[in-house]
């Protein structure tokens, strides 16, 4: 096995030999593998894979030859199909070419491709997708960014680092997870700057969080804080990026908690 992701009640494990094999739940067919049955154990469902993405309902595999494959639910678009019509997926479908990477949200999806663009498919109504033009949503692929080398998608709200290491955000910000400054419970309908001189971003999958680490290797935080998992001291939501600790070298967050690695390779854990 060299590469796992584990989406909600199921997961794709991706093999030396560039086989995805699925087990779990599968009510939405995001396993792929011709059914809606759910499976007890592990079983083959694609081939000559490089890339994984499993999510809530809804999978992605990359090919070898950087072509976008996609099984599971697409109730509102998030499969990208341009097929109104296509309510899911039984099966891995070719759905794009020269797609380089996925970040899948709850009911939105943004592709990567090869060019450094950025497209979007699924619900618009918080205005996730970064384009306002788009109304409640979309069943087509449409371009809403250049010159992105990063996305990452929360559960209603997506963020892209620019080539410039500028981060960018839109969507709804129930509890600040866009790090604008603007008050939690607003929606930003088209894309806006955040920071500069971010090195890496993520948000947990379904989150309402955002993480990045800047380029002195510095991890910043921001969005809902309930349980800590902003390592701020408090349960305070913050609605602008809180500096959490320095020499972060890795990290990996949670729906409710965050583990970071440091240079000096200790593992740390809030939330």
């Amino acid at each position: 096995v060299k590469a796992v992701s584990a989406g909600y009640q199921y997961s794709l494990i991706l093999k030396n030999d560039n086989t995805v094999w699925a087990t779990g739940i599968n009510g939405s067919a995001q396993l792929g593998d011709g059914t809606k049955a759910n499976q007890p154990r592990l079983i083959q469902v694609a081939t000559g894979a490089i890339k994984i993405y499993a999510s809530l309902y809804t999978s992605f595999i990359i090919k070898a030859d950087n072509t976008l494959w996609g099984a599971g639910s697409n109730y509102i678009g998030m499969l990208g199909v341009n097929n109104e019509t296509t309510a899911e997926s039984l099966s891995f479908t070719q759905i794009d070419t020269d797609v380089k990477s996925v970040a899948n949200g709850a009911n939105h999806t943004l592709f990567l491709k090869m060019d450094n663009t950025v497209w979007a498919a699924g619900a618009n109504n918080s205005g996730q997708l970064g384009n306002t033009a788009l109304g409640a949503g979309s069943f087509r692929k449409v371009k809403i960014a250049d010159n992105v080398k990063d996305i990452a998608a929360g559960r209603l709200h997506s963020k892209k680092k620019k080539n410039d290491n500028t981060l960018w955000g839109a969507g709804f910000n129930s509890h600040g997870q866009l790090a604008t400054a603007a008050a939690p419970g607003g929606v930003a309908g088209n894309l806006t700057q955040i920071t500069t001189d971010v090195k890496a971003m993520q948000i947990a999958a379904n989150g309402l969080n955002s993480y990045i680490i800047k380029n002195d290797n510095t991890l910043w935080g921001c969005g809902w804080n309930q349980y800590g998992q902003l390592a701020n001291g408090n349960n305070t939501d913050q609605a602008t990026f809180q500096k959490i600790s320095d020499n972060v070298v890795d990290f990996s967050p949670g729906y409710a908690h965050i583990l970071l690695l440091k240079t000096d390779k200790t593992i740390w854990a809030s939330g």
